[in-house]
């Protein structure tokens, strides 16, 4: 009998916990129209061994680190850093995941929308918590955000675009090791922009 790569089963893994949080959340239908360029005064913080990543489906450009594992697929980008002491085949417990996804509302405002989200995963025995929807900026873009755990703590924003539309930010940090995950994760969210 041959034995299973531990990679290969990491991979699997993280794939069932990511599959299975990301299909308890409500669809919202992936908007098509052409944003219209909001200005923004965008000073490059990233450090030099950074890359851009820019998302024409998303509409959105941001950096990251190099050595990050970057995929966008079906409209969802993921940027994942997994930490020296993290085993492979496990939840994460040492890393860095972020989701991007931009959605369509068909409540009043965004606000009506996310906390529909909220309390349907209240509902959700997969979440053992779901706190409180806080209002946030990021880079002058206005949204709401709210921390739940299933799986991991995951913190939740989303941000209004045009119309109907937002940008949903999903991101997972443990950084057990001190690797500078948080710094990280604000780097990157400092860096956003809309095309």
């Amino acid at each position: 009998m041959k034995k299973v790569p531990v990679a290969v089963m990491f991979i699997l893994g993280l794939g069932v916990i990511l599959y299975y949080y990301f299909n308890s959340i409500p669809k919202s239908t992936v908007s098509t129209f052409q944003m219209s360029p909001t200005p923004q005064q965008q000073v490059d913080l990233a450090p030099s061994d950074w890359v851009t990543y820019q998302s024409l489906e998303l509409g959105t450009k941001l950096n990251h680190p190099s050595h990050a594992e970057v995929t966008e697929n079906d409209g969802l980008l993921r940027i994942i850093i997994i930490g020296p002491s993290q085993a492979e085949g496990t939840e994460v417990y040492d890393g860095l995941l972020m989701f991007f996804e931009k959605g369509q509302y068909e409540e009043n405002n965004l606000r009506d929308y996310v906390s529909g989200v909220a309390e349907g995963r209240k509902s959700d025995p997969v979440y053992e918590s779901v706190g409180v929807i806080e209002e946030t900026s990021i880079n002058g873009i206005n949204g709401y955000t709210f921390v739940d755990s299933a799986l991991g703590t995951f913190t939740n924003i989303y941000l209004q675009l045009d119309g109907n539309t937002f940008l949903n930010i999903t991101y997972l940090l443990e950084d057990p090791e001190n690797q500078g995950f948080e710094e990280t994760k604000d780097t990157i969210l400092k860096s956003i922009t809309l095309l």
